[in-house]
């Protein structure tokens, strides 16, 4: 599968050790509570560590003892860290409105805003997609499985591949899939655009990737508890978690020796697009972007161009990169 150039990012820091300031904690099960989202939850989490980590170097022990100079001096010890810019400014919103929750829900405790008039910033974050040979190793350690997992864990695994290969998935949407939405009588799945407010999204479905599909389905179904329509199932029978479809991914590219996430697919297909000179709304489309920056701009595009497009330069090469091994159910 040919062209996937661009440059590759850092990962693999160390874990953070949870220490919290006081509130912290209150803020954090306040948010569970209002958004119930557990991967957003622990982005904030991380965040917060970072500040906490910081403050205790400081010999800041309270929020209250946090003044603006101390919120530039946070600033300055993302930069030391050598984190990338976009992950410092994400962390600073996090810390930021911490502070403005602070300021909202215990005013006694805290007289001044140490982020007031202080800027953060944003920067676009660019797409870090894989190159050719990666994406050749992380299928044939699949393969490389499909003696070695059993029917279950080998065919939901391929699933997974192919859904974010296939369609460009944001992990959210990969979770939120039903069988009822892989009809292979139908030449396309619909599914919920989490980058556009909830609104369908209609993409293409070839016959790769249906084949992929009929071959998950039956044994699927062997281990689905009764009223579960979810594609992506655990061995217990209930939709599989966020979490575990992750790291389904990264423990795959560990075994391949890939750094991978779910977020670096969408990026190698959305380049992948681009590069075989595929129109820039037609891409727009399958990513699901409602931005204009995103993909330099917009346009209607006809539903069968996209299909043809996604053909040749998506499904087509699954052929390839899935043979070479047959597999029992």
């Amino acid at each position: 599968m040919g062209n996937w150039q661009m440059p590759k990012g850092q990962f693999g820091r160390k874990p953070l050790t949870w220490q919290p300031l006081p509130h912290m904690e209150e803020y954090l099960d306040e948010l569970a509570v209002r958004f119930n989202k557990p991967d957003s939850i622990r982005a904030v989490k991380k965040g917060l560590a970072h500040f906490a980590i910081y403050a205790r170097e400081d010999n800041l022990r309270h929020p209250a003892e946090v003044e603006r100079r101390h919120a530039l001096r946070f600033l300055a010890y993302l930069q030391e860290q050598g984190f990338q810019q976009s992950y410092q400014q994400r962390i600073s919103k996090y810390v930021r409105s911490w502070f403005n929750w602070l300021l909202d829900v215990h005013p006694r405790e805290m007289s001044v805003d140490p982020w007031h008039r202080i800027k953060i910033g944003k920067t676009e974050k660019k797409p870090d997609p894989l190159e050719d040979d990666e994406v050749i190793a992380l299928f044939e350690a699949h393969r490389r499985g499909a003696f070695q997992l059993s029917p279950f864990l080998f065919h939901r695994r391929e699933v997974i591949l192919v859904a974010f290969f296939g369609w460009a998935l944001r992990i959210h949407e990969a979770h939120s899939l039903n069988t009822s939405q892989v009809d292979a009588r139908l030449d396309y799945v619909k599914v919920i655009n989490k980058g556009a407010g909830g609104k369908m999204k209609t993409l293409p479905y070839g016959p790769q990737m249906k084949q992929v599909m009929l071959r998950w389905l039956p044994i699927r179904g062997r281990y689905a508890v009764p009223g579960e329509d979810a594609l992506l199932i655990e061995q217990s029978g209930n939709r599989l978690g966020i979490d575990s479809i992750r790291k389904v991914i990264t423990a795959l590219g560990g075994e391949a020796g890939v750094t991978v996430n779910p977020h670096r697919i969408r990026d190698t297909v959305g380049t992948r697009l681009l590069t075989e000179d595929v129109a820039v709304e037609r891409v727009q489309k399958i990513l699901g972007h409602t931005n204009a920056r995103q993909t330099l701009q917009y346009a209607a595009v006809r539903d069968h161009k996209v299909a043809e497009d996604h053909t040749r330069v998506i499904d087509a090469p699954f052929e390839q990169l899935l043979m070479g091994r047959t597999r029992e159910r």
